[in-house]
């Protein structure tokens, strides 16, 4: 069993200080990025910030004396944007690129985990990424800056059936279908 399957189900959800087991050293589970299969997505030194957006829409009409009535709210999808720091040699970087370049490519759905709740089902939507330098040596750091989308799986129902030969359409009854126009081809000609 993986730790993505041990954690809760739902999408927000408070989470206890755990560690994951697994994993070379025991690393405190306060903020990791966890792929489908609950092992670690990226390796990086830290979240720099992370902005949550958990939005809806609320429809209305308009009514008579400019009111307005509101029938239904309607949930948009969840938006994480988190920026990722890494320490390491441009090797790390490469490694770390061309993973989030497969998960922006692919569908793979994600998991963050923070100290205060756990997002499942995220996909990578995009990612950009700037270096900076933390050692007269050189460029030491990546900053990622991700954009991850919640995933809403829905099951479809199809529906079979026997189609029946349809009725004659001569017996159905005649139906008003409005004024028609007189029909002009059987008219005598007039001059």
């Amino acid at each position: 069993m993986s730790l993505l399957d041990s954690l809760p189900v739902n999408v927000i959800t408070p989470l206890p200080k755990r560690t994951l087991e697994g994993l070379l050293p025991i690393v405190e589970l306060d903020w990791v990025l966890l792929d489908e299969k609950g092992q670690t997505a990226l390796a990086f030194t830290s979240f720099l910030d992370i902005d949550y957006q958990n939005q809806g829409t609320v429809l209305s009409y308009p009514v008579e004396e400019g009111g307005f009535e509101v029938y239904n709210k309607v949930s948009k999808l969840l938006a994480i944007n988190a920026t990722i720091g890494q320490q390491g040699t441009d090797s790390d970087f490469a490694l770390t690129l061309s993973k989030l370049e497969d998960y922006k490519v692919n569908t793979t759905k994600l998991s963050i985990v923070t100290p205060s709740a756990h997002y499942k089902n995220m996909t990578l939507e995009t990612f950009s990424y700037t270096r900076t330098s933390t050692s007269p040596t050189g460029l030491g750091l990546l900053a990622v800056k991700a954009t991850f989308k919640e995933v809403r799986e829905v099951k479809t129902q199809v529906m079979t059936g026997i189609i029946t030969e349809p009725q004659n359409p001569t017996s159905a009854g005649k139906t008003n279908t409005g004024q028609k126009q007189p029909n002009t081809t059987n008219l005598p000609n007039r001059k």
